[in-house]
């Protein structure tokens, strides 16, 4: 999250999507919704404090009202739903993606819908063992020109065996999926 918002932060042209969706029955939100919460119950780290804190379900294919976010962010145990109406020129959810196909894949076309145009170039930020399965499979799967896409791989600790926290059961199931 803290990748994708220091990108935004240095490119205030570009839009940030968080990308996936409800893909547990027990939790009500989307991993995409989640993400976006934890980036507000957090102030975004105050990478962005530059930019307005707006939000636009990507659900809602027309522009709805827009203002600025001046209140704190809401208690761990409150849902941010009342952001739903707010509009955030580059900051968007993709809420249907269950695999990391669909997250590229839905993610090129959530920012068609809102550009009327394609992006000139995409920076995907996933688990770094994943880069082949994005640059090699994905990328050419869709036709998207490969030089214009940049790959950000960032494992957690507990997959890095140069880390205290390595756990090499945890790290390998993780891989597997």
């Amino acid at each position: 999250m803290k990748a994708g918002l220091s990108l935004l932060a240095s490119d205030h042209t570009s839009l940030l999507v968080f990308s996936g969706s409800k893909t547990r029955p027990e939790i009500e939100k989307s991993e995409a919704r989640g993400y976006l919460d934890f980036c507000i119950r957090n102030e975004f780290w105050g990478i962005l404090e530059a930019v307005d804190y707006k939000y636009q379900q990507s659900s809602n294919p027309s522009p709805s009202s827009s203002s600025t976010i001046t209140t704190p962010p809401p208690p761990a145990n409150q849902s941010v739903e009342y952001l739903q109406d707010q509009e955030q020129p580059n900051i968007h959810l993709e809420e249907q993606a269950l695999d990391s196909f669909s997250n590229l894949l839905f993610s090129l076309l959530l920012f068609h819908r809102r550009t009327r145009t394609w992006p000139a170039k995409i920076s995907v930020i996933s688990h770094a063992f994943k880069e082949p399965r994005f640059m090699d499979l994905h990328v050419p799967t869709l036709r998207f020109p490969s030089h214009r896409v940049h790959f950000v791989g960032i494992d957690p600790d507990y997959m890095d065996p140069g880390c205290v926290a390595f756990d090499e059961v945890r790290a390998e199931s993780v891989r597997r999926g």
